[in-house]
């Protein structure tokens, strides 16, 4: 949470400086935890998929991220088993994310757990078919 203070020589602004200080501290920190657990999976769903593309170089079109992301996957160069495991654990941290009910994004938050489940799923079966797939699956 980021407070910006200044100093209010207008005595008619003092009631909303107060107001919105108070809706700052007021403020539930939930959703903040919430988004930066779901930016954490998504690090690492792109970190998945440029490992992937070390064994199968027409999964990555191209990738704008952070240069060292790159970087490190080429030097640690994942096997697919890894890879595989990796993912199914992700899936089922994305699973116990929370999403806070009845909050102002909640509806995207959804939709953004339901894509990342759908490319993870993808990202499985890609390189380990059907058979393989569904023992990397996560229960949802």
């Amino acid at each position: 949470m980021v407070f910006v203070v200044s100093v209010v020589k207008d005595s008619s602004m003092r009631p909303i400086l107060f107001v919105l200080l108070l809706c700052g501290f007021l403020m539930p920190c939930g959703g903040v935890r919430a988004a930066g657990a779901m930016n954490t999976v998504a690090e690492r769903y792109v970190r998945l998929v440029l490992a992937l593309g070390q064994h199968d170089p027409d999964y990555v079109d191209a990738f704008y991220g952070p240069a060292d992301w790159k970087t490190e996957a080429e030097q640690q160069k994942k096997s697919l088993d890894a890879i595989g495991t990796e993912a199914a654990k992700l899936s089922v941290t994305l699973t116990e994310t929370p999403i806070a009910p009845g909050s102002a994004d909640s509806n995207l938050r959804q939709l953004r757990r339901e894509y990342l489940h759908k490319q993870l799923g993808a990202l499985a079966a890609r390189h380990w078919g059907p058979s393989q797939q569904s023992r990397n699956k996560a229960p949802r």
